[in-house]
């Protein structure tokens, strides 16, 4: 017995292929804001976990090349303990300073172009802007945190 589908069905399964693909897209930056959101959120709390997502190697951090820093430390222990101490005294200065994490509003993908997806937060009262910097493609890890 030979299967035949009608028109009407075909439309159906190319209009939620094409409604799936099209959240996907969407989705792709919603989860790099996320993405960002949660790993300022676990910096300013000082959670050390989140070393894992951190191109120590690369890390430029509001005016700083943590990065150079990084590579001129002489072995593992060293790094790891610099990651440990970087990630506290971050959350330490957010909480000095009177920083609250519920203030950055307006979260967005600022750009997208070539290597780097650039995330952008409205730090409410202000007037700044805080950047993260992300590749665009592979695993994600934060590059930049800057003030603009």
């Amino acid at each position: 017995m030979e299967r035949t589908h009608t028109p009407l069905v075909g439309s159906i399964a190319l209009g939620l292929l094409l409604a799936a693909g099209a959240a996907f897209v969407l989705r792709m930056g919603q989860s790099d804001v996320d993405w960002c959101r949660g790993v300022l959120n676990a910096l300013t709390k000082g959670k050390t976990s989140v070393s894992r997502q951190i191109d120590w190697e690369h890390l430029t951090a509001l005016g700083v090349n943590v990065g150079a820093t990084y590579r001129g430390l002489p072995n593992d222990q060293e790094r790891a303990k610099y990651q440990q101490t970087f990630v506290q005294a971050f959350a330490a200065g957010f909480q000095h300073t009177g920083g609250d994490v519920n203030r950055f509003n307006h979260w967005r993908v600022l750009t997208h172009q070539g290597q780097q997806v650039v995330v952008a937060a409205d730090y409410e009262g202000k007037q700044k802007v805080l950047l993260m910097a992300i590749p665009a493609s592979g695993q994600k890890k934060l590059e930049s945190l800057q003030w603009q």
